[in-house]
């Protein structure tokens, strides 16, 4: 039933996010004690820690860097925490032995979360790309209006100077006459 719950609420995360950033740290701390409630439910040492990653990508989508890291950490302070505490309780090992899944998931983790950021910082280039394409696509109909307009001015000045060529020297060759 919690891993139903925990997957509902992944499901919906995009809607809460949208809504205010306020939801999504209380989603966010909903997910962290369904893990652990879950971590007490088996024996099975990392069973938690792989929904971190997921969690871990929602923080870096959802907040600026800062924050995303910060809530990395808190997921990996739990991560530590719970391995540790498995690995005591079940297994019968010392704290030193759960170091490596320790490592490994918080490199993950954090591998995880500077992805997200690198997604996040291309989403926004190209997002400034298409409105910069966009300013320029508006400067080039602009560009070709002014073209057109000078075009016009060009030959009725060309009419001009030649009618007033043809005035002056009918006018002198009349009066010549």
């Amino acid at each position: 039933g919690l891993l139903a719950i925990f997957l509902l609420l992944l499901a919906i995360e995009p809607w809460l996010s949208r809504r205010s950033h306020r939801y999504t740290h209380l989603y966010l701390l909903v997910q962290v004690g369904i893990l652990t409630v879950l971590s007490t439910m088996t024996t099975i040492e990392d069973f938690f820690a792989v929904p971190f990653m997921s969690l871990s990508l929602q923080a870096m989508h959802v907040f600026p860097p800062r924050i995303g890291f910060r809530w990395i950490g808190i997921f990996i302070i739990v991560t530590v925490i719970l391995l540790v505490s498995i690995g005591i309780t079940f297994h019968g090992m010392s704290w030193g032995a759960s170091l490596p899944n320790v490592l490994i998931y918080a490199t993950a983790y954090l591998l995880v979360g500077s992805f997200m950021t690198v997604i996040r910082q291309l989403e926004d280039a190209r997002e400034e790309s298409q409105a910069l394409l966009t300013e320029l696509q508006g400067a080039h109909e602009q560009l070709q209006a002014y073209t057109t307009q000078v075009e016009e001015l060009a030959v009725a000045a060309e009419r001009n100077r030649l009618a007033r060529d043809l005035h002056d020297s009918v006018t002198q060759s009349v009066y010549g006459v």
